[in-house]
């Protein structure tokens, strides 16, 4: 006959597998490059709006 393990020692693995992940994720976590700042949104300009519709009009030739 074949002595089964007691639950207790599957939770004892279940925890040391999940301490395990935890710990590769905070490694993972520190190690992380820190995001580049925002770049300013560029301005608008009514230029912009004619040169759009002038490279829209000489694309479809008319």
């Amino acid at each position: 006959m074949v002595a089964t393990p007691s639950p207790a020692w599957y939770a004892a693995g279940i925890r040391w597998i999940a301490s395990g992940l935890a710990s590769f994720a905070d490694a993972i976590d520190r190690r992380a490059p820190e995001p580049w700042p925002l770049e300013p949104a560029p301005e608008h300009h009514p230029i912009d709006d004619y040169l759009l519709e002038a490279r829209h009009r000489a694309s479809r030739a008319l």
